[in-house]
């Protein structure tokens, strides 16, 4: 589960450095190619997946479903990431916007991790995108289109933070408190 989380918040630091064109300390690149990491930890999550299931029928544990619903979580948030790599090739040109969502990466990067409730971090997503409605229009056609490739950007967080509501909202107490236990 922290290998995950781990690999989860180097993807995201790099693309914050992508977007904000510089390299991001503490995300080394352990193939130095984003796609392949982002294909390699999609692989090892569906592997993770099939080891939870396993030691669900191999266990008298009380909530075995609870690593395979986490796992199938961190699986969908990595499908968001390997979208999210879609859209930023797309990006022609940086707009200084960017640097707004290069940060929100950076600080949702400290968030991936298994005892978080991520209401702050949509707040604070929230806040940008109230923001970016007050910004002046694009002044070009290319502005306007990197633009908005952004802005999906940022839908494409609030897609990876709602799994991880779900993921904490689908808890019952016992789990909670099982898992959980500094949420009491």
């Amino acid at each position: 589960m922290r290998y995950t989380e781990e690999r989860l918040q180097q993807i995201l630091r790099r693309f914050a450095g992508y977007l904000s064109q510089e390299e991001v300390l503490g995300s080394p690149a352990p193939s130095g190619n984003l796609w392949d990491d982002i294909i390699r930890l999609e692989k090892e999550l569906q592997d993770f997946i099939l080891e939870a299931y396993e030691y669900q029928e191999n266990t008298f544990h009380s909530h075995p479903v609870y690593y395979i619903d986490y796992f199938e979580m961190r699986s969908d948030q990595c499908h968001v990431l390997h979208n999210l790599h879609y859209e930023v090739k797309k990006i022609r040109y940086i707009p200084k916007q960017a640097r707004v969502v290069a940060e929100y990466m950076l600080y949702l990067a400290d968030y991936v991790v298994e005892r978080n409730v991520p209401s702050a971090q949509m707040e604070k997503l929230e806040g940008i995108f109230r923001d970016m409605k007050k910004e002046e229009l694009p002044k070009s056609r290319e502005e306007f289109e990197n633009r908005a490739i952004l802005y999906h950007i940022l839908m494409d967080m609030e897609e990876f933070l709602v799994y991880k509501q779900r993921f904490v909202r689908s808890l019952d107490e016992r789990q909670k408190k099982l898992y959980w236990k500094e949420m009491d």
